[in-house]
């Protein structure tokens, strides 16, 4: 009985999963756009998610699902690319050949030890 009431909230309830891809390298901020799509980002060397592909000669877009993270995530792209610190970790997702109708939606980042 227990088995068949999970088994229908399950169903009642969907579940939404985000598998997110991620590099792990020395990766440095090498140019920013910031506009009313979002803010976009571009690293050396490029990332193996887009396939050796840009969008606009970007790579990633950053994601802004959440207001607070993503306003955290901005300030530590700013700061990495005006201090030239490395990025050690990048979680995104759309992986695939980056063009004028892909990019990488950067979720999360780690800075590399200095």
């Amino acid at each position: 009985m227990k088995v068949l009431f999970i088994f229908f909230v399950l169903l009642t309830f969907p579940v939404m999963v985000v598998a997110a891809d991620y590099e792990v390298g020395s990766f440095q901020v090498s140019k920013l756009r910031f506009g009313s799509g979002g803010v976009y980002v571009a690293v050396k060397p490029a990332p193996m998610g887009c396939g050796g592909g840009n969008h606009y000669r970007m790579h990633f877009k950053v994601n802004n699902v959440d207001s607070l993270a993503y306003k955290d995530m901005v300030a530590g792209l700013l700061s990495a690319n005006a201090t030239g610190q490395k990025i050690q970790f990048l979680w995104y997702q759309n992986k695939g050949v980056c063009s004028s109708s892909n990019v990488l939606i950067l979720d999360m980042f780690e800075f590399a030890e200095k």
